[in-house]
C-alpha cells in the first residue's frame, strides 16, 4: 500500500485524507498492541469487578453466559464492536461493560474496552486508571491512538480510558477520523467493547450506536422509569439492539451456584 501511496504521490495528484488514512492503518499492528505499556489491576471490593476478583462466583458466571451468547451472534453475524448503554445513570452499564470485557478476554479472545463516556467515563476508577489520558486527549492532540491504550496486565484486554471531559463530544463521534480509527482497530480485535453514557439526556450515545454494530441496554429493577425506558426503546435503532440486560434482580439459582461452586473447592482441598 505504501508503494501505491509514493507513486499517487509522484504523479503529483492530491489525495487529501489519504496519508492520515495510511497512518491508522499503522497505528493498529497486532505486534504493536502487544507492546503497549502493562496496567495492574488490583480491583477493590466496591469496584465490583468480579470476573477479575471472584471468578467463581454467580456473577462471574452470568458474565460467561452472556458472553457465550454474544459469541453465537459473533458466529452468525460476524458482530465486533459492541455498545454498552442505559437510560439514565447508576444503572450499572460501566460495570457491565468491565466484567463483560474481562470475561471475553479470559476466553483468549482480543478485546478492546473503550471508555466513551467523555463527560463521567467510569471505567477509570473501576481499573485504577484515572489519571491517565484518553479518547479526549487523543482527539484534541491529533496523536496516535496507541498513546493511550494500555494492556491488562496478564490479559488480552487492552483499555481505553475516557480522558478529561470533552463538551464538544459531538463533534469527535460526528468525526471521520474516530470511524476510521474504530474501523482499522477492529481489524485487530475480536471485540470493541464501548461504554457510552446514558441514552436518554445526552445525544453521545446515540451516535455511538451508529459507529457500532450491537448494542446492550441495562436496565436496573426499581431504579429505571418505564416511561423513560419506553421512551428509549422506541428511540433506539432495533436493528442493532441484541438485548436487555437486567440488573440487581432476584436470581433464583444464587444458592444453587454458590453451593455449587463450594462443592468443587471441597473437593479440590480433599
Amino acid at each position: 500500500m505504501s508503494q501505491l501511496f509514493d507513486a499517487l504521490r509522484r504523479s503529483g495528484k492530491e489525495l487529501p485524507g489519504l496519508e492520515s488514512i495510511l497512518e491508522l492503518s499503522k497505528d493498529f499492528d497486532a505486534a504493536d498492541l502487544n507492546c503497549l505499556p502493562s496496567l495492574r489491576v488490583d480491583p477493590l471490593p466496591e469496584a465490583r469487578l468480579v470476573a477479575l476478583s471472584r471468578e467463581r462466583s454467580a456473577g462471574s458466571e452470568r458474565m460467561r453466559m452472556l458472553g457465550v451468547r454474544l459469541r453465537r451472534c459473533q458466529q452468525q453475524s460476524g458482530l465486533k464492536t459492541l455498545l454498552i448503554t442505559s437510560s439514565i445513570k447508576d444503572e450499572g452499564k460501566s460495570v457491565l461493560s468491565a466484567n463483560l470485557g474481562v470475561s471475553l478476554a479470559k476466553t483468549q479472545q482480543r478485546v478492546l474496552l473503550i471508555d466513551g463516556d467523555c463527560h463521567h467515563g467510569s471505567l477509570a476508577e473501576i481499573f485504577g486508571a484515572s489519571r491517565f489520558p484518553g479518547l479526549t486527549t487523543w482527539w484534541r492532540s491529533g496523536d496516535s491512538i496507541l498513546r493511550y491504550i494500555r494492556r491488562v496486565h496478564g490479559l488480552p484486554l487492552w483499555f481505553l480510558p475516557a480522558g478529561e471531559p470533552l463538551d464538544q463530544a459531538v463533534e469527535m463521534l460526528q468525526s471521520a477520523r474516530l470511524a476510521e480509527t474504530l474501523n482499522h482497530a477492529s481489524g485487530c480485535f475480536d471485540w470493541i467493547v464501548v461504554d457510552s453514557p446514558p441514552y436518554a439526556p445526552l445525544a453521545e450515545s446515540a451516535l455511538w450506536v451508529s459507529l457500532t454494530e450491537g448494542t446492550l441496554l441495562v436496565v436496573r429493577l426499581g431504579k429505571t422509569p418505564k416511561q423513560m425506558l419506553a421512551k428509549v426503546l422506541d428511540s433506539v435503532d432495533h436493528k442493532k439492539l441484541l438485548g436487555v440486560v437486567l440488573n440487581d434482580c432476584e436470581d433464583p439459582h444464587l444458592s444453587y451456584y454458590a453451593q455449587y461452586y463450594k462443592d468443587h473447592a471441597d473437593q479440590r482441598s480433599e
